[in-house]
């Protein structure tokens, strides 16, 4: 699996645009929120270009810089003469609020008759399932409206009969991370964790202090890399200065991809 960032920056970054990934997959390729910027950095990487190339897309919450970007995203595919079927993973509610959202943006356009197929799965904190040979585990993180953490593993064989390789990574999305939420993600591969602020304790966010605290705690974690995300503008140099020499934690920028 590889992970593709697109967007980097909290919800006003100007320069490098709201949080968003793209997971590529053996068989699947998953984009992780679509805010307000995004749609545009999409349009301009050739990876897009073909409107069937995202199989699935996973929003962490209902925050603008994480899915005011799907009315245009969602039209665009529409105009590209999409045909392929698109699933939509989410908090409980999303298809209302993607059908509201998308109305108010073009009041004739409704998802619900699209020429290709939307399938929505709704979720909460706790849920599991399988999807593609993908295992999914969502966590419920505390944030300012409800956020699901997801952790992603897949189940490789490898060429020994007897031994299987297993491959994973989570992304935050916003908020807090806490010692319960830490626990159920400290054996993957790869962490893609918000940083909002260096040390200011913040009630929806969690800082960089607060992370590195948990690693401590955690002093048995295997996540062999942890990509700094959503970092406030602010605070962007002091963090980046903090981890630079600790090749544990990258901050990591748009275009950047990282193999799990």
């Amino acid at each position: 699996m590889k992970l593709k960032i697109i967007g980097c920056g909290e919800a006003f970054d100007k320069q490098f645009g709201n949080n968003s990934s793209l997971l590529l997959g053996p068989t699947q390729n998953i984009l992780f929120d679509c805010g307000y910027q995004i749609p545009e950095r999409i349009w301009r990487d050739e990876s897009f270009s073909d409107s069937n190339f995202i199989d699935a897309i996973f929003l962490s919450h209902a925050h603008a810089d994480h899915t005011f970007g799907m009315p245009a995203l969602l039209h665009s595919m529409k105009d590209n003469k999409r045909k392929k079927e698109l699933v939509i993973f989410g908090n409980r509610g999303i298809k209302k609020y993607l059908v509201k959202i998308c109305a108010l943006a073009y009041p004739k356009f409704n998802i619900c008759s699209l020429p290709f197929k939307i399938s929505f799965k709704e979720l909460k904190g706790g849920d599991t399932f399988k999807w593609r040979g993908l295992k999914f585990s969502c966590i419920k993180i505390a944030h300012a409206v409800p956020n699901l953490m997801v952790r992603i593993d897949l189940q490789s064989k490898s060429k020994s009969k007897s031994k299987s390789k297993s491959k994973s990574l989570a992304i935050s999305g916003d908020g807090k991370l806490t010692k319960k939420s830490f626990a159920k993600i400290c054996d993957v591969d790869f962490l893609l964790q918000e940083v909002f602020t260096f040390d200011v304790n913040l009630p929806f966010h969690t800082n960089l202090l607060e992370l590195l605290e948990l690693f401590e705690l955690f002093k048995l974690s295997k996540i062999k890399l942890t990509g700094i995300t959503h970092i406030n503008q602010l605070h962007r140099k002091k963090v980046e200065e903090y981890i630079c020499n600790d090749n544990s934690y990258i901050s990591v920028r748009p275009g950047d991809i990282i193999s799990i």
